[in-house]
């Protein structure tokens, strides 16, 4: 496999498949009320999946909703033991954590319970570090996802249970420790990311001639701005356009696809382009 590469010769490769067992997750009928009452068993939906988008988090044990028995009864969704290791596989694709209790997941993921020769840990780690292969399996995917006949062929490497739990305790030591200096310089960075807003906004409202005769803006919390400038209404001098909502009746009209941002797509000073949705 492109992404394993070359692995120790004493290791064996494995489809994942044989050696922990493939579930899939399944979603009960919203159209039957009883099914989503008296709701108690935790299923993990995408909506859970901002636990995960940096690799901190390994063991989950709390979701955003919970599904009923009885509607775990009436639908192929199963309730998979804690330890089972869950992979989001549309839409929010390749992320990846160990169930820390029993869960159910809709068909957004799939999930291996681990077999005798592979720690459920040790699994995790090997799909974190799947992730560009995950990439390359949706690329050119209409619906982002990655399909079933792929999950099939993924490859596992099995070192012996001892090697695999030497290689766990140093991702977590080495891990642990560049947490701890990420966190050791968070003021830091809080204090650079202060003093370059506002570079920006004395940039953006003083200009760069500290020498230049200034007048009021006339505008509150505006202040004074260099005397040449002018104050306009960015409707005047920029076209404002409203986004779209999806999901509305357009049958039997001409529609072409583009891409599409939604909120999620707007982060802090930039966009996130890792999961355009059209």
């Amino acid at each position: 496999m492109p992404w394993l590469g070359k692995v120790p010769s004493h290791w064996s490769v494995e489809r994942t498949k044989f050696v922990a067992r493939l579930e899939s997750g399944h979603t009960p009928s919203r159209q039957d009320p009883e099914y989503w009452v008296d709701c108690r068993v935790p299923w993990f939906t995408l909506a859970d999946v901002w636990q995960l988008r940096d690799d901190r988090v390994e063991t989950v044990f709390e979701t955003h909703e919970k599904i009923s028995e009885i509607g775990l009864m009436n639908s192929v969704a199963r309730l998979l033991p804690a330890g089972t290791v869950m992979l989001s596989r549309t839409a929010s694709v390749g992320f990846s954590a160990i169930m820390g209790t029993d869960m159910a997941t809709p068909q957004d993921f799939v999930n291996w319970v681990c077999g005798p020769h592979l720690r459920p840990e040790f699994l995790l780690y090997a799909f974190r570090a799947m992730r560009p292969e995950f990439e390359r399996l949706v690329m050119g995917s209409t619906h982002q996802t990655i399909y079933m006949p792929d999950v099939g062929q993924f490859v596992c490497p099995v070192p012996t249970r001892p090697e695999q739990d030497a290689i766990i305790d140093w991702i977590r030591r080495e891990t642990a420790r560049l947490d701890a200096l990420v966190t050791k310089k968070e003021p830091l960075i809080e204090s650079l990311q202060e003093k370059r807003t506002a570079l920006i906004t004395r940039a953006m409202t003083k200009g760069l001639d500290p020498s230049v005769p200034m007048k009021s803006a006339g505008i509150d919390g505006l202040g004074v701005i260099p005397v040449h400038w002018q104050v306009r209404r960015l409707k005047r001098i920029a076209v404002v356009r409203q986004g779209i909502t999806k999901g509305r009746d357009l049958q039997g009209r001409t529609t072409i696809e583009r891409p599409y941002l939604r909120v999620a797509n707007v982060q802090s000073g930039r966009l996130d382009l890792s999961d355009v949705h059209s």
